[in-house]
């Protein structure tokens, strides 16, 4: 499904690394916020990060 991939695409984000995290429930944020620190610290041509979250339930979850 990729959809890291086609919010990259519908924004226009062409020059971006994406990076795709799952299966994490509800820390998927603090995952991400934990990987853009050690990025951050760790490659010196990453000046900027941004990292957003959403969850989908089954058709039958709710």
């Amino acid at each position: 499904d990729f959809p890291a991939s086609r919010l990259q695409s519908a924004c226009g984000l062409r020059d971006t690394q994406i990076i795709g995290l799952n299966q994490q429930a509800c820390t998927g944020m603090l995952g991400g916020i934990r990987l853009a620190r050690a990025l951050l610290h760790t490659e010196a041509d990453v000046d900027d990060i941004l990292c957003i979250t959403a969850d989908k339930f089954p058709p039958d979850a709710i």
